[in-house]
């Protein structure tokens, strides 16, 4: 399920955001995917039945949902939860619950932005009208509509403490500068596939704490895809060390070799040229020299040719690689 996700999103951007929640979750089959479906099914089919008349006016609206949905589906507040829980036992954290107010608003057809904070994620619906404010872990009170008067006293409050000018308000308007200002614009809104990324990112921290550094970094590979960030970035990058000194010298099977090429992925290959030769003069002194495992060195050096995206350092693999080579053949007295 998750694979076919990912192959999907690579090849031409194609997001299921129900598939790509659920599927963070190793557990899920298709059976607990369809009864997902399903609740929705059943929520939409109560809301279109009692909040029909509410549609005309979206504040109305969309406080309804913000209660229903509360009430139907949000029961505890968790720090680090799977997406599934909240129609598992209601188990939810400010991330679930906004994927699934997002969710919701999509299919009802209501324009909202996912905006991140660095601990924190919110909604703000309507952002260029009405700027409702969905705190998610809040059910009384997370529903927040700033009146006309509010927003213009916030504004004049920004154009008399001078971090804006008459001027700027002018030429944006005082809405924009609103929602800028208000709901802290430092980090842009996210899409719903950074939301996703957000949650991988959560799962590796939760591996991380129980040193599952192998685990944490193949969970951060697909949040970094989602969402290719500094934060998500730096983290990798420590699960990865982490892992490549657990291994170090232990080269002795292919899925060890394979992880070790995760580098090139992700570091500057120029400033680890020398390192990669040395790596790799280590390794066919071990299979090639002193062990004489040729297929296998064979199989291990295939892996780095096509992994190593520098021609650089390719050259210096291929001078080691005919270099041992050679010697091997020197010392089994096959000189031609």
């Amino acid at each position: 399920m998750k694979k076919n996700n990912f192959q999907a999103y690579i090849a031409d951007k194609q997001f299921d955001t129900i598939a790509f929640l659920l599927a963070i979750d190793s557990s899920m089959t298709r059976t607990n995917a369809r009864q997902v479906d399903n609740d929705l099914s059943a929520f939409y089919k109560t809301i279109d039945t009692e909040g029909d008349k509410k549609k005309k006016n979206l504040k109305k609206f969309v406080d309804f949902l913000f209660t229903n949905i509360h009430a139907q589906f949000l029961k505890k507040y968790e720090e680090n939860v799977v997406f599934n829980r909240i129609f598992q036992d209601g188990v939810y954290n400010c991330i679930t619950a906004s994927a699934l107010y997002a969710l919701v608003f999509e299919h009802y057809g209501i324009p909202y932005r996912i905006k991140e904070l660095p601990t924190h994620i919110y909604i703000v619906v309507d952002p260029d009208e009405l700027s409702i404010m969905i705190e998610t872990t809040d059910p009384k009170g997370g529903y927040f509509v700033p009146s006309d008067k509010f927003k213009k006293n916030f504004v004049n409050e920004l154009i008399e403490s001078k971090m804006v000018t008459q001027t700027e308000v002018n030429t944006e308007g005082g809405q924009a500068i609103f929602e800028k200002h208000y709901y802290d614009n430092q980090n842009a809104h996210i899409t719903m596939p950074q939301l996703v990324a957000l949650l991988y990112y959560n799962k590796a921290l939760a591996l991380n704490d129980i040193e599952k550094n192998k685990a944490a970094f193949f969970e951060l590979e697909k949040a970094y895809l989602l969402y290719p960030t500094d934060r998500i970035k730096s983290v990798l990058l420590l699960n990865l060390s982490v892992e490549l000194r657990k291994i170090d010298d232990h080269y002795d099977n292919i899925e060890n070799v394979k992880f070790y090429t995760k580098i090139f992925d992700y570091l500057e290959i120029a400033t680890l040229r020398k390192a990669i030769a040395t790596d790799f003069e280590g390794m066919s002194n071990e299979f090639l020299i002193n062990n004489s495992k040729p297929d296998y060195y064979e199989q291990l050096y295939k892996i780095l040719e096509m992994a190593i995206p520098d021609s650089a350092t390719l050259s210096d693999i291929h001078f080691i690689y005919y270099a041992k080579k050679g010697q091997v053949a020197f010392l089994n007295a096959k000189y031609k």
